[in-house]
């Protein structure tokens, strides 16, 4: 029972470690660039994500995921609150039709709402 016990305080702390870095690595990442309140949202100026897909039966299919493959990547990399594409500034969705199907590329600049002390107008 002891060990048990051992072992899930080492996981939470683990956990939390792990969690914690996360958290910090999404900060620092975002503070690699300029951001300016565009609106009610705070966007990362002139820094743009690509989302791709491939190989898709549709047209529609492609366009929802190339989005789906640039929200994910982008909030990988700054945290979920900047990976939705609705909240994206200066989209653009270029598709087109191949033998093995559809293929869609969707860029755009990552924005989020809320309010930011770091946002600086340029």
């Amino acid at each position: 029972m002891l060990r048990l016990l051992q072992t899930m305080v080492v996981a939470t702390f683990v956990v939390t470690s792990a969690t914690q870095a996360l958290a910090q690595r999404d900060r620092a990442l975002v503070g690699l660039h300029d951001l300016r309140r565009e609106g009610p949202s705070i966007c990362i100026v002139n820094h743009f994500h690509l989302g791709t897909a491939s190989q898709q039966p549709t047209r529609r299919a492609a366009q929802r995921a190339a989005m789906r493959d640039w929200s994910a990547f982008t909030a990988w990399e700054y945290g979920g609150h900047w990976g939705d594409p609705r909240r994206a500034r200066n989209k653009s969705m270029a598709c087109e039709r191949q033998r093995t199907g559809w293929t869609c590329d969707f860029n755009a600049r990552p924005c989020k709402v809320g309010r930011s002390r770091r946002a600086r107008r340029r």
